[in-house]
């Protein structure tokens, strides 16, 4: 499942009935519940479930006699398998029995060119525009800005709104073609189409050739310009994907280098990930490719569609078509749906454990610590869109998570299922390389804390070897299992190790191919990234001032890990070459070390005040 709605940490409601428990929070999970036959008949069956079809909030579907309705924008979450009362995190709410006939399910709408994946919404259906009154509907143009419930006329019809949008130039997002975008019919008259302009005349004949010429030498020829640094990326990540159940519904190709700042932006957020982490637990060991790559894989498998990315502008999403994980609750393209929650204290006055509490955040975050408890309500800030923000902002996200898993319960008298097998999985993982990190915070992300997989990692880890964290991590462990819950963090694994040229599974855990892809990218380009990264974030400087980090601070930084390590200013880097890649993260570990030497901070420092 992606795109979906995670619970405020339905978990930490539960601490509110325990003596002694710090939390107030009023959010309580209540079982699914369905609706007691009664006298009078059963609804009508709404259309059947297709898991092929978009469904966006509100959209209803049915299955096995039972109508439900959708929580938020979902495809491929069966509601007999996925539904919750609302607030459980599950896409669908059941709304009772139903009866009767039930009409044949409506085709998937057919995607608007030219993104080849489904529309982030459900289109209503096409309904007669109304009679039209007075007045004449502004014409759609290409290149236009237009607001939901805008009516505009195309080709002779009306047509209204559906989102805030602009149709870029040469997207073809008209709105006879767009049926995400723009719903047929609206209140104004259309006027009459315009006459079709006669054909141009005809051209004159072309002149007679010129005289021939006696033959000469051949022109010289040079030889093809040389590729620019760079771009030799090439190969395709699949994502959005079941393993062992469903194949890839999108594709993100990556010849030319289109992709590679958000990708590179991505790592950097990954290893400020580890950075943190380590600040937590000295000493303790992770698999770097998975832990330093899973800001990225989880930016695939929760985003709508990250392919829509152009490297021309500084949004992850540009596209109207992505524009729901920007509304209420939904916390941007990573669909940090809980970013307001202080996730140790409950409700969401940032009391320590909220995200505006860690001071590099508060620069760019877009919301104070005081403003925090009334964010909860408001459209996610346009600050998560950003590519070089976003992605850090993730990564303090599963940080906290880190954090929070350690300290609930703590003074209370209370023992969260987790404890003591998280504390004593971290002190384990001090000692064994490679331990399984990674997929303990994936699985808090995704599923929260209470739901069972944190638990069962943290049991499993507290006592792992060399063979357990082989048997934990291998796809075979996951393969048909149809919860997207226990799915989530072997998607981010499959991704990687698509981005990686790791061998994948195909037809089955057992048979594997390279991926075939290659991200090629010069040094210097990794240092501007790395540059304008940190200038997201804030510190206080020796004067007391709190402002942005520089970009000569942290290029000063760079350049210094970069001598440490001994890779050049001008190599040529490449992902899928482990050697290489091994010294991209060397690089960036000691830079973003040596950056918060030279700044004298702490990058993970916390605060109940507004800097």
């Amino acid at each position: 499942m992606f795109a979906k709605q995670k619970a405020l940490s339905a978990a930490l409601s539960a601490l509110c009935s325990t003596a002694g428990g710090a939390l107030a929070l009023g959010v309580l999970v209540a079982a699914p519940t369905q609706s007691a036959a009664a006298a009078t008949p059963a609804a009508a069956c709404a259309a059947p479930w297709s898991a092929s079809a978009v469904y966006n909030g509100g959209s209803t579907a049915s299955e096995n006699g039972t109508n439900y309705t959708a929580n938020w924008w979902t495809q491929g979450s069966d509601p007999a398998t996925n539904s919750g009362a609302a607030g459980s995190g599950e896409p669908w709410t059941s709304t009772g029995a139903c009866g009767g006939g039930s009409p044949p399910p409506a085709p998937p709408p057919p995607a608007p060119p030219p993104p080849t994946t489904p529309p982030p919404t459900n289109p209503p259906p096409p309904v007669p525009p109304p009679a039209p009154p007075s007045g004449t509907c502004t014409a759609w143009a290409e290149g236009g800005t237009y607001t939901a419930g805008q009516v505009v006329s195309y080709d002779g019809a009306a047509y209204t709104a559906l989102v805030n949008q602009t149709d870029w130039t040469g997207t073809g997002w008209n709105p006879a073609n767009s049926p995400a975008l723009w719903s047929p019919g609206g209140n104004c008259s259309v006027p009459p189409a315009p006459p079709p302009a006669p054909p141009p005349p005809s051209p004159p004949p072309p002149a007679p050739p010129p005289p021939s010429q006696p033959p000469g030498p051949p022109p010289p020829t040079s030889p093809p310009p040389a590729p620019p640094p760079g771009s030799v990326t090439t190969g395709q990540i699949n994502y959005h994907l079941t393993l062992g159940v469903s194949s890839a519904q999108d594709a993100m190709t990556l010849d030319g280098d289109n992709y590679d700042d958000l990708i590179l932006s991505n790592l950097i957020a990954g290893v400020m990930l580890g950075h943190l982490v380590e600040e937590g637990k000295p000493g303790i060991q992770f698999n770097r490719d998975y832990l330093y790559g899973s800001i990225f894989g989880q930016l695939l498998q929760e985003n709508i569609e990250t392919s829509l990315y152009t490297n021309t502008g500084d949004l992850i999403d540009p596209s109207p078509l992505q524009a729901p994980v920007m509304s209420v609750g939904q916390g941007g393209p990573y669909q940090i749906n809980n970013y307001t929650a202080d996730m140790v204290n409950g409700g969401y006055t940032a009391q320590g454990y909220a995200l505006v509490n860690f001071v590099a955040l508060q620069h760019d975050i877009g919301f104070t610590v005081a403003q925090n408890v009334t964010q909860v309500d408001q459209p996610t800030p346009p600050s998560f869109n950003k590519k070089y923000f976003g992605p850090m902002l993730t990564a303090y996200f599963h940080y906290l998570d880190f954090l929070s898993l350690g300290q609930i319960g703590v003074g209370d008298g209370y023992t969260p299922p987790w404890q003591p097998e998280y504390n004593n999985m971290l002190t384990h993982f001090v000692g064994l390389p490679n331990g399984f990190l990674d997929m303990v915070l994936n699985v808090a992300y995704n599923q929260g804390y209470y739901g069972g997989l944190v638990a069962s990692y943290s049991t499993k880890g507290e006592t792992a070897t060399a063979a357990t964290i082989a048997q934990v991590t291998s796809y075979a462990t996951i393969w048909g299992n149809t919860s997207s819950y226990a799915q989530y963090p072997y998607q981010v694994h499959y991704y990687l190790d698509e981005l990686y040229d790791n061998p994948i599974p195909t037809t089955s855990p057992s048979s594997t191919a390279p991926s075939g892809v290659q991200l090629v990218f010069n040094a210097s380009e990794l240092r501007t990234i790395f540059g304008d990264v940190f200038n997201t974030l804030g510190y206080v400087n020796s004067a007391g001032t709190y402002g942005p980090i520089a970009v000569a601070d942290a290029d000063t930084a760079f350049d210094a890990a970069m001598a440490t390590v001994g890779v050049a200013s001008n190599a040529t880097l490449d992902l899928s070459n482990t050697t290489q890649r091994g010294q991209v993260f060397d690089v960036l570990e000691d830079a973003i070390n040596d950056l918060a030497t030279n700044l004298n901070t702490d990058f993970g420092a916390r605060t109940t005040t507004q800097e």
